[in-house]
């Protein structure tokens, strides 16, 4: 009797090169996955720390120069003087923190910001009238991502009011003390 060959694939073999090609399909899949994942979240945080970067850049200037800071009621709007010059700060149509000068049109300085608190602080760090303060400090919030994927982020910083505490240093200093 003659032995007949069977050339090509059993069904067993095939159905394990399946699951082998199916199995390498899906883990690259997954790469590609991960790093569009990590892209996006590249991009989020690049534009968190430019937000961040411009607001503490900007205030840092502005608040630095001030001979001095005033608060509305709701500790959401600040104003600086600087002089004849009258910056003011204010979070408008919701999300939109803005910057207006004196005889200027508001610029918008950062948008997607949720929230933004301001306090006039003394040396003890306790809250005090914007008269008596040596410190300045600002809670922001913001969200950063899309639709679909969006974080809330929220940073404290501290600004000295260099006009304010040189004055009273020299005041101490005039006096004996």
């Amino acid at each position: 009797m003659k032995l007949i060959q069977h050339y090509g694939l059993t069904l067993v073999e095939l159905l394990i090169g399946l699951t082998l090609g199916i199995i390498l399909i899906w883990g690259g899949i997954q790469i590609f996955v991960a790093g569009q994942h990590a892209y996006r979240e590249s991009q989020r945080f690049s534009v968190l720390q430019g937000h961040v970067s411009f607001v503490t850049d900007s205030l840092l200037n502005d608040v630095r120069g001030a001979s001095a800071v005033d608060l509305n009621a709701s500790f959401d709007m600040l104003t600086i003087n600087q002089g004849a010059a009258v910056i003011t700060y204010q979070l408008t149509n919701g999300t939109e923190l803005h910057r207006a000068l004196t005889g200027e049109a508001a610029a918008v300085i950062a948008d997607n910001i949720q929230s933004i608190l301001f306090n006039c602080l003394d040396a003890d760090s306790l809250v005090v009238a914007c008269v008596n303060a040596v410190t300045l400090e600002t809670q922001v919030q913001l969200e950063t991502g899309d639709a679909d994927y969006s974080r809330q982020h929220q940073f404290t910083f501290r600004i000295a009011l260099r006009n304010v505490v040189m004055t009273q240093k020299f005041a101490v200093a005039a006096s004996g003390g």
